[in-house]
């Protein structure tokens, strides 16, 4: 979706929701694939490794909202560093 845009810059409107959404369905998947695994677990055997999969199964929300909160308090969410600056000159002229 973003293949062809500059990465310097932020994604605004729609590409803006797509970006927002696919993230949000990514993490959805992930956390019901993981709670799959913890209920079979369960079932089949480990109740106690389920169990623990589970409990920490409620961390992982928790992390991603920290995160956000970390980058929007920081403000990494609007500001980053250039990815494609120009390497020293030093280093340009030994490859």
């Amino acid at each position: 979706m973003l293949r062809r845009d500059d990465p310097e810059e932020r994604p605004v409107g729609v590409k803006a929701i797509l970006v927002t959404v696919h993230l949000f369905v990514s993490l959805g998947g992930i956390l019901v694939g993981f709670l799959v695994v913890c209920v079979a677990m369960i079932k089949f055997g480990r109740p106690v490794i389920g169990a623990i999969g589970l409990g920490l199964l409620g961390l992982i929300p928790l992390w991603v909202i920290a995160l956000f909160w970390f980058e929007w308090k920081h403000g990494l969410l609007y500001e980053h560093p250039s990815v494609r600056e120009e390497p020293p000159q030093s280093l340009q002229n030994k490859f």
